[in-house]
């Protein structure tokens, strides 16, 4: 892989770890012979919209059908994907070969067999249930009033810590460990501005923008603003913490490259205000207090009616239960 190539990429030091967004990965694409896409492909009936954005053998999927895939995902899911190309690319594979099987099971009439009808239809009851208590058990809008909110606060207060914040700027060089020859460059390279980012008088900010091989960072002269230790790569945090404001660290290798880190300033842990939590403070109450509305409607339905069993029927059902495979 080229220099450009592996430029296009962000190797930063912040990780997507601990204080920062945590993101666990399980790849796995089934390797589908070219063949079987293209054959599968054919049956599949397009979602009407523009012109396809991405697309695996015969198989695509346009504009319209991947906002639908996106909405499912959560806001850390959908930044991720949008600063990883490779994340991207792995979890766009993964949707079209999906969406290849599918198309697969339909035409083969799969959509008949009494196992998949029985999981359709105990899907289809869960999600009418939840849809349905979920809209009658909604709090009132003005729910929670400020004095709530303040309350919920003081005694949460002592759990709501904002962690001692670092504010850093890099250099990164990027180094595949797999070239010994590139890596033995960088390093090279990288012990150089070391030395330089250490003399009197010597600009960080210029030597990054000069140098840095972080897109993200580079016209900002490496500056990765106010991170927790928690949110750095592993390989960085003692090499940091152990920096005080204006010093800047050795060459720290990790798997993507180098880093050089230099340390502008240090925010003290504190307690966060009232004002910060209010976002998180109103949404936990009112996800407490649907649960106990819902609760309390299930109640109410039941209400004082008597409960009835056939003893002798339960007892024979109980004894030799149905099971998907028998569908009974």
């Amino acid at each position: 892989m080229s220099m450009k190539e592996r430029g296009r990429r962000r190797r930063v030091v912040i990780g997507l770890v601990g204080g920062g967004i945590g993101i666990a990965v399980l790849v796995g694409v089934m390797a589908l012979r070219p063949t079987t896409v293209e054959s599968v492909a054919s049956r599949e009936q397009p979602v009407k919209s523009l012109s396809p954005v991405a697309s695996l053998g015969a198989v695509s999927v346009a504009s319209t059908e991947l906002r639908q895939w996106l909405a499912g995902l959560t806001p850390a899911w959908r930044n991720a994907l949008a600063e990883k190309a490779e994340l991207r690319d792995q979890w766009l594979k993964e949707r079209l070969a999906e969406k290849a099987l599918v198309a697969e099971a339909k035409a083969k009439g799969w959509e008949q067999n009494e196992q998949v009808h029985a999981a359709i239809a105990a899907a289809t009851q869960q999600i009418l249930l939840r849809s349905y208590l979920d809209a009658v058990s909604q709090p009132p809008q003005e729910y929670p009033s400020q004095q709530e909110l303040t309350e919920a606060y003081e005694q949460a207060k002592s759990r709501l810590q904002i962690p001692e914040r670092f504010h850093l700027r890099q250099i990164f060089l990027a180094a595949s460990a797999e070239d010994m020859s590139s890596l033995n460059s960088a390093r090279t390279l990288a012990n150089q501005l070391v030395k330089e980012a250490k003399a009197k008088d010597a600009n960080f900010a210029d030597l990054a923008r000069r140098y840095s091989q972080d897109p993200q960072t580079v016209v900002q002269g490496g500056d990765l603003g106010e991170l927790p230790l928690q949110q750095l790569l592993p390989e960085a945090r003692s090499a940091v913490s152990a920096l005080k404001p204006g010093e800047v660290s050795a060459a720290i290798q990790s798997a993507s490259g180098f880093h050089i880190i230099k340390l502008e300033g240090v925010t003290p842990a504190r307690t966060a205000t009232e004002n910060e939590v209010v976002p998180q403070l109103r949404s936990a109450l009112r996800q407490q207090r649907q649960a106990q509305l819902a609760q309390r409607y299930l109640q109410n339905m039941v209400g004082t009616a008597t409960l009835n069993i056939d003893g002798a029927a339960l007892s024979a059902i109980m004894a030799s239960p149905c099971t998907m495979e028998d569908l009974c």
